[in-house]
């Protein structure tokens, strides 16, 4: 797809938002330029606690969920090295992973993302209340992880939706229906988030 378009439309909004020829003299929102940074395309809006965040890594998507001033909860490595954990490509493995919350920045690493709730039009979202409950309690646990079974994605939307779900494995596995409920870890963890 191209994109050459990108930089002469962004550089064109830079300009009228920040008073040059013909703008209002207004500065760009923190929000946006963050966003910009990131993406390459303005943010419609900041993030809102219960947001799901998807982080584009070499590869492969990063999820995470949005809980409010600059923080976020997901599921990554429980050492300190970020290289063998969930939020990076050499976590294939099935094992333990931790629930932490960080700074969206740190996550990111110098990735773009962007606020992604593609599940909105299929399952009614939790209220922003309970996400955040819910995530909170979860921080500092380890918990059971497979790259195929229960990734950070199937994490975060199960803490947005109640229903566990990832895009991502679909082209890798095909038919999910043998994951679906397939592994007792997950059903044991699902039913460990639903009673919180």
């Amino acid at each position: 797809m191209d994109r050459s378009w990108k930089a002469p439309v962004l550089s064109r909004i830079r300009e009228v938002l920040e008073g040059g020829s013909g703008g209002s003299g207004h500065t760009l929102p923190s929000f946006l330029t963050q966003a910009e940074a990131h993406t390459g395309i303005p943010a419609p809006h900041p993030p809102k606690p219960g947001d799901l965040i998807e982080i584009f890594r070499f590869g492969y998507q990063h999820w995470v969920v949005y809980v409010g001033n600059g923080y976020v909860v997901h599921l990554t490595t429980p050492s300190k090295n970020p290289i063998g954990g969930s939020s990076s490509p050499f976590s294939v493995q099935g094992g333990k992973a931790m629930v932490k919350r960080e700074q969206l920045e740190d996550v990111a690493r110098g990735c773009s993302y962007q606020i992604n709730n593609y599940l909105d039009d299929m399952y009614q979202p939790l209220s922003a209340e309970k996400i955040i409950s819910y995530a909170e309690k979860l921080i500092g646990k380890e918990i059971w992880y497979n790259v195929l079974g229960w990734n950070c994605e199937h994490f975060v939307t199960h803490l947005r939706y109640g229903k566990s779900h990832s895009e991502q494995v679909r082209p890798c596995v095909g038919d999910l229906s043998l994951l679906e409920g397939g592994s007792k870890k997950k059903r044991c963890y699902q039913r460990k988030i639903e009673t919180l």
